[in-house]
């Protein structure tokens, strides 16, 4: 159904070229890329991690800490079954893991999703609960928060 709404407003089918992080070209880095897996699977998202909006950190284990520093405006919501609370930007906190979007920084025409979990079982669940109606999601054991944020 999505393929046929695509082709139908685009004329084409997406071309979807899936790649391991270590056989990205050059050429690769400038387009549109989808990277899975957190930094210490993905060589690209170790690179990308200190400039990115939510950030891996090592601290006995792994946690995520927001990043406000990577974008102009940021805004971080916990959600629970009964209510919607705005959260401050700093601090860490122990999650399963991250999904968010990122203007390219090799190709600002571009974006870059990251899905990444704190482990493979988290970056599955990620690939799973992955929506890309916001700018990033951070699911922990129980409980969801999700934000916006704008880039250049």
């Amino acid at each position: 159904m999505y393929e046929k709404g695509f082709r139908a407003y685009y004329g084409a089918s997406p071309s979807i070229l899936v790649k391991p992080d270590v056989n990205l070209t050059s050429e690769d880095f400038k387009e549109n890329l989808i990277l899975i897996g957190g930094p210490v699977a993905n060589k690209i998202t170790r690179e990308l991690n200190t400039k990115l909006p939510i950030i891996f950190i090592y601290n006995k284990s792994w946690e995520v800490k927001r990043n406000p520093t990577a974008v102009h405006e940021f805004h971080a919501f916990l959600v629970s079954s009964d209510s919607i609370m705005e959260l401050s930007l700093n601090g860490t906190t122990r999650a399963i893991g991250v999904s968010q979007v990122v203007r390219n920084p090799w190709n600002e025409d571009n974006f870059i999703i990251v899905i990444e979990g704190v482990d493979r079982y988290g970056t599955r669940r990620m690939l799973e609960e992955f929506s890309g109606l916001r700018s990033y999601t951070i699911i922990g054991e129980s409980y969801r928060e999700m934000g916006f944020y704008m880039t250049g």
